[in-house]
């Protein structure tokens, strides 16, 4: 606190580099980190500004997070406490080291004290636009005095979707979870410089624009044996299986139709009150409401005729989903299938015919 209050700055002798830490496995942390590092041995100054934080005892955390209000912070940390972490987080760390000119180096280290020391230290997080990544992006781009060159074709024709499908397909619950949750702002194409939303591609596009003097692995984490083959993926077929296999007993059709089909449809709602009062663009604009709300309407008529006209429909339409899957104007990833497959053969077998063909058998 004392250097920007008694008007000291850096000294020729400071370095900026820029500390990128691979994915974790924790959910908050399986895109990555990247943080900002300033040192300067002559001012004994050794500083990480982290904007990946956040307070998990703030009041109703989740609430605001789905809502989009969720205040996100720079935070200053010791470099050897960064590095502790990332051990402890058994997560590699890379620096590259910028060279940027005393005056960009100065620029950027002004900026971000006062950053810190301001309102501006806080902000609403931004899945896509607005991250701990997009801020290190911004720092680093409003202290050039130049643009930063690079080649922007080599960063293009993908969307945010399909750039966060290699982090969450290792696990078939986290590509579930996010990709139902996501809206159709996940399927715009991202520019060259909103593929810096993720750690991973500021780290190469600073490599490929040369303003990184020497980049070197500061923690190496020993690869852990891993199979090829993703066993999570396997989970949702079999309870799938499991369900079905269970609709064939009497006892059971009932119970498993109603219990399954009051999931998807809260799951519908959830969905469509994030979507209505989110302010977050990533979670607005959800069409997998499509097909997890119509859930709720057979809940809502007793009569058999009409409790078996809107399970057709509502099969109908699960039906065409899937036959129109690559038109759609949402990208609906393929870890809903199960759970659709699942719906229209218990939606079916529910049905005054099927259980008079059933008899017959």
């Amino acid at each position: 606190m004392l250097i920007p209050i008694a008007g000291f700055c850096l000294t020729e002798n400071s370095k900026v580099s820029i500390l990128t830490s691979e994915p974790g496995t924790e959910l908050y942390t399986i895109f990555g980190h990247t943080a900002i590092r300033i040192t300067d041995d002559s001012l004994n100054i050794d500083r990480v500004y982290n904007f990946g934080t956040f307070d998990f005892n703030t009041s109703f955390f989740y609430i605001k997070f789905l809502k989009g209000n969720l205040e996100y912070f720079l935070s200053i940390d010791d470099y050897a406490y960064f590095l502790r972490n990332a051990r402890i987080e058994k997560r590699n760390v890379y620096e590259q080291i910028l060279n940027l000119n005393f005056n960009e180096r100065l620029k950027m280290f002004n900026s971000l004290e006062r950053q810190y020391f301001s309102a501006d230290r806080y902000y609403k997080y931004g899945f896509f636009y607005d991250n701990c990544a997009t801020r290190v992006r911004d720092a680093i781009l409003n202290s050039k005095s130049e643009p930063i060159e690079y080649d922007t074709n080599s960063y293009c024709c993908q969307t945010f979707r399909q750039l966060l499908k290699p982090y969450i397909s290792k696990n078939y619950w986290v590509d579930f979870g996010i990709n139902i949750s996501l809206g159709k702002e996940a399927d715009k194409i991202a520019r060259p410089n909103d593929f810096m939303f993720l750690p991973d591609y500021i780290k190469n596009i600073l490599q490929d624009a040369h303003i990184v003097d020497k980049e070197k692995l500061v923690i190496v984490v020993p690869d852990s044996n891993k199979t090829n083959f993703n066993f999570s993926y396997l989970s949702p077929w079999i309870i799938a299986l499991l369900l079905v296999v269970l609709s064939f007993i009497d006892k059971f059709r009932k119970i498993i139709l109603y219990a399954f089909i009051s999931l998807v449809g809260l799951i519908g709602l959830i969905l469509l009150t994030v979507s209505l009062v989110s302010d977050n663009p990533a979670l607005t604009s959800n069409l997998n409401v499509l097909w997890t709300i119509p859930s709720l309407i057979v809940l809502l008529f007793l009569n058999r005729l009409i409790n078996d006209v809107i399970k057709l429909s509502y099969v109908a339409v699960l039906i065409l989903m899937l036959l129109t899957w690559n038109i759609l104007p949402q990208d609906f990833s393929i870890t809903i299938i199960p759970w659709i497959m699942t719906l229209i053969i218990i939606l079916l077998m529910d049905l005054q015919w099927f259980k008079k063909i059933k008899r017959i058998i």
